[in-house]
């Protein structure tokens, strides 16, 4: 559920900057901002899958959980 959840607001984020720059593009006239936008995205995505796959393999490492984790 929390990869679910993850994969979402990475989706939201994507769409948002995709909009965003398809937005200013015509208004600024700034060529280069195309490719800093998808710059942007993927990088953003490649950090959500380093988390992901950072939390997935801590738990196949029966890694502890965060105690403020574990209270709510």
């Amino acid at each position: 559920m929390v990869a679910g959840g993850k994969h979402i607001m990475t989706d939201v984020w994507t769409t948002g900057a995709v909009l965003v720059g398809f937005a200013l593009m015509p208004i600024t006239g700034w060529l280069r901002l195309d490719p800093l936008v998808a710059a942007l995205v993927a990088a953003n995505i490649l950090w959500a899958r380093y988390g992901l796959l950072r939390e997935s393999i801590g738990g196949l490492m029966d890694k502890v959980a965060d105690p403020g984790q574990l209270r709510r």
